[in-house]
């Protein structure tokens, strides 16, 4: 039994619940650590208030505690990620408030290092490992599903949005050669059906017309590289050999070697897509060198167009921090009425 002051955990639990629903997360907490067993029922009902009153970090300890502690598939393990993970999304949202708050009185580059943005990236990306446990451990949690598909794209605008015009350009060149990567690859397999259906002379020309667009593209990526600044050696390598193999797969079309020709585009759309990667590696890099100070080398005229953009604010993810702020006054809103209200998941 119970000793005085002290509650069971199933009455602790319901006792305290009532108290969260209704708003009172202090008092839910002192009625969670009344329990005379700590178990992770009860640990993570405590956890949870914490986060609903703004104890981050000690609710992250118990969130942590929790995860570690429980064996796959344990009772808490899928709840406690999914509040783990809410509770890292809302610590770096406000992380990305400061920020904007900041930059409004200061010039693009004295407050947002790169270093800070790798951090807020990297919490979300944790949030979102968090958020595919719960719902590989619940594939009935819409909600856990959901919450995956928003911190991915939370984070892609994170990366967008904190690009240089050189990352920009560079990412959207990424870009063209995975497109451009996929579409000699279907000229690869269209090459190898044709092959198969022993195509006539009217297709085979159709083939070697495709193929001679996209060597062309090919071509126009090659040149583009040469009149970039940044260093793309590895991009360019790539390409030649994509060339290499495009102008081979030409000679193997018109000699009506459509299997060959086969062989030799499939080759050069994965040179390709290497170059893509590659250039997405370059991208990277230009985005950590101008990060560690080499804004200063940029012209006046550019860096008050910066500066005048940054003023502006970050529409999305102010947004998204709005919509934080709204939720959170109905919440408080509803407890006030006495309404039933969850802030995290419910254990």
């Amino acid at each position: 039994m119970a000793g005085p002051g002290e509650l069971t955990a199933h009455n602790a639990l319901l006792e305290g619940n009532e108290l969260y629903r209704a708003g009172s997360y202090e008092q839910a907490v002192q009625v969670y650590e009344r329990a005379r067993t700590q178990n992770a029922f009860v640990r993570l009902a405590r956890a949870t208030a914490l986060a609903a009153m703004g104890s981050d970090d000690e609710a992250r300890e118990v969130f942590d505690a929790l995860i570690a502690e429980a064996r796959k598939g344990g009772g808490v393990l899928g709840r406690a990620r999914f509040n783990r993970g809410v509770l890292r999304v809302r610590q770096q949202l406000a992380r990305l408030n400061q920020i904007q708050q900041d930059q409004m009185g200061a010039k693009q580059g004295e407050l947002t290092e790169e270093v800070d943005i790798a951090a807020i990236k990297e919490e979300l990306q944790g949030a979102e490992a968090d958020f595919m446990a719960a719902y590989a451990l619940d594939k009935n949690d819409v909600q856990a599903a959901q919450q995956v598909e928003w911190v991915r794209r939370l984070i892609e605008t994170i990366k967008e949005q904190n690009q240089t015009p050189e990352q920009q350009q560079m990412n959207e060149a990424a870009d063209q050669m995975d497109e451009l990567a996929k579409q000699q690859k279907q000229a690869g397999d269209e090459s190898q059906q044709a092959e198969q259906d022993q195509a006539g002379e009217d297709q085979q020309q159709e083939l070697r017309d495709d193929q001679q667009k996209l060597s062309e593209q090919t071509e126009q990526m090659q040149d583009a590289m040469k009149k970039m600044k940044e260093k793309t050696e590895a991009v360019k390598e790539k390409l030649d050999e994509a060339r290499e193999h495009q102008k081979k797969a030409e000679k193997k079309l018109k000699e009506g070697k459509l299997d060959e020709a086969s062989q030799e585009q499939k080759k050069a759309a994965q040179a390709i897509k290497n170059a893509a990667q590659e250039m997405r590696k370059a991208a990277r890099k230009q985005g950590q060198e101008k990060g560690k100070g080499q804004k200063g080398q940029e012209g006046e005229a550019k860096d008050q167009e910066k500066e005048d953009k940054d003023k502006q604010g970050d529409p999305l993810a102010q947004q998204l921090l709005d919509r934080e702020q709204a939720q959170r006054e109905q919440r408080q809103k509803a407890a006030r009425q006495g309404q039933p209200v969850r802030v995290l998941r419910d254990w």
